[in-house]
């Protein structure tokens, strides 16, 4: 009766998407700290949904459901999402616009040859093409760490010049290892030590 695949890695998948919603909730309500943990969870699921769906039995239309839902879900989650949360954050001058529409961009870019070309497979290791929007769930919180530390005019053009760098990196041919094994632990750790440091931080708005 319904359209679409539903299975648990697509559960998976929407999850991340809600969690990327509710990162923008609290970042419109200016709770910048929860909107950041919130937006590193949202990219564990994105790691997550994927080891699962190579771990299920599917047809070839239940997997390439799952790879168009996952990127759809993605630009959601780590495009459009990190935009907002800049906008909200006080990415708001025109100049600001020009970048975040090019954030988004980028990230439409990248992902759209995802889908087309795949990954490169290279001496036994598989690599994408460009950097996986998924890593913005840890490359924002990891920079916002720095507001603590460096003065807040600073701080702003450090995060603005962090959203253009990154738009790049999505799009530049510069082959990115896929996470494997042991390695996928990395980002659970890392999203647990920043839970700790943002429950107990407050971040405030760019000048």
């Amino acid at each position: 009766m319904f359209l679409g695949v539903l299975n648990l890695p697509t559960v998976v998948t929407f999850l991340g998407m809600f969690l990327a919603l509710t990162t923008i909730f609290l970042a419109f309500h200016g709770h910048f700290a929860g909107a950041l943990i919130s937006l590193m969870f949202a990219g564990i699921c994105d790691l997550s949904d994927g080891a699962l769906a190579r771990r299920m039995e599917m047809t070839d239309d239940e997997r390439a459901f799952g790879v168009q839902i996952d990127s759809i879900v993605d630009m959601a989650s780590f495009g459009v999402t990190p935009a907002l949360f800049g906008l909200l954050l006080g990415m708001q001058s025109i100049p600001d616009m020009i970048l975040l529409t090019f954030f988004v961009s980028c990230a439409a870019m990248r992902l759209a040859y995802f889908n087309v070309h795949g990954l490169v497979a290279e001496g036994g290791k598989k690599f994408y093409t460009g950097l996986p929007v998924t890593y913005a769930a840890i490359i924002f919180p990891l920079i916002t760490v720095l507001q603590t530390v460096i003065p807040p005019d600073i701080f702003a053009i450090v995060f603005r010049a962090t959203v253009f760098l990154t738009a790049m990196a999505f799009i530049t041919r510069v082959q990115t290892p896929k996470p494997q094994g042991k390695t996928l632990l990395i980002f659970p750790v890392l999203a647990i030590g920043f839970t700790v440091f943002y429950a107990t931080t407050t971040i405030h708005p760019l000048p």
